[in-house]
């Protein structure tokens, strides 16, 4: 196989119960020719030592510490400081399968691809569970339009930075927005229209991704600047696909009902009447009719508004707001009753 270089990129907070194990599932991959970049982004518990102690073991590690400056300003110094031909982020609480890499790189290799996406496999303590790898390598090519099409469609782990393999170029004048709590989904879209050539989605998870711990951004309360950099994210996306986009117009108008009704019911559910009666949400309600009533008879019958279903669009349109929240806040409570069986 032609080995290329790859960097990987572990941007780290006070996760000292993780990031040991997230460093072994990367030492522990069968291709061996990477660089593992671990920037200390201003850690008070002992996850500066842990990386550090590695780095002594294995001259592949690189340490690098400063002050807290954010997840945003991590990424983009990690982008800067690697060398590798290919890059690939992982998050400090996670891990990835042994195979990752070289089933990347040889999928990569076979369609002439510039990214490589693993579906994530969700989990809720940290795990070293491996793919059984086999002879047959899956995955589907997709060209530019098509992935664009796909982070609206799929979303999920379409839309972390993580799970995927970049060549580097695709990167070249991408930086993570600061100060922004969604600047993973805010970035990931510019990302895929860099693509000349191909990208390949591989058909098994490769990647563990932590959820539910209490003390990440995506498990603190709804604020107002999480409804203020959800507005944002929403409306620019929105308006990069109709300038850069225009084929997929359609699917961004459903896509952008799709994220308004998960913002509605994120600001609902918050129960704070600041954020409830804020103008934001009054606008997203009132642009969910707008935008509603400018897209095509044939699109509309499609079913891309997700888990909030037509009942809810039903509401918004016929300004049922109460009868709206009741429907979401049934939807939050079979959620979390879902989330308690596993």
């Amino acid at each position: 196989m032609d080995e290329k270089f790859i960097s990987i990129l572990v941007p780290c907070y006070n996760t000292e119960k993780y990031i040991g194990k997230c460093i072994e599932s990367i030492l522990n991959q069968t291709y061996g020719n990477f660089e593992l970049i671990l920037l200390n982004d201003g850690s008070t518990d002992n996850s500066l030592n842990i990386m550090q102690e590695y780095a002594q073991k294995d001259n592949r590690i690189f340490v690098i510490s400063r002050e807290n400056k954010g997840i945003a300003i991590s990424r983009n110094e990690l982008i800067k400081r690697s060398h590798g031909e290919y890059v690939m982020f992982v998050d400090s609480d996670d891990t990835i399968s042994k195979y990752i890499l070289e089933d990347m790189i040889k999928a990569m290799k076979e369609s002439n691809a510039e990214l490589a996406v693993s579906p994530a496999r969700f989990v809720y303590e940290p795990t070293n569970e491996e793919i059984i790898q086999s002879d047959n390598l899956q995955y589907d090519i997709f060209d530019k339009k098509q992935m664009m099409y796909e982070f609206i469609r799929v979303e999920d782990f379409y839309h972390y930075p993580v799970a995927k393999l970049y060549k580097k170029e695709l990167l070249n004048n991408i930086e993570f927005p600061i100060n922004r709590i969604y600047e993973d989904s805010s970035t990931i879209y510019k990302i895929l229209y860099n693509l000349n050539n191909n990208a390949v989605v591989l058909k098994q998870p490769y990647y563990n991704y932590l959820r539910g711990r209490e003390d990440s951004i995506t498990t603190k309360k709804y604020s107002q600047k999480h409804l203020n950099d959800n507005f944002l994210y929403l409306n620019e996306r929105h308006d990069f696909y109709m300038k850069n986009m225009p084929e997929l117009s359609n699917e961004s108008k459903l896509g952008y009902l799709k994220n308004a009704f998960n913002l509605l019911s994120r600001a609902y559910n918050s129960k704070d009447d600041e954020i409830i009666n804020s103008e934001i949400v009054k606008q997203v309600e009132n642009n969910i009719s707008i935008i509603y009533n400018s897209i095509d008879d044939f699109s509309k019958t499609r079913e891309m508004i997700g888990k909030y279903g037509l009942v809810c669009l039903y509401y918004m349109l016929n300004n049922k707001r109460e009868e709206f929240m009741q429907v979401l806040d049934f939807i939050e409570a079979s959620r979390k009753l879902e989330i308690g069986k596993n």
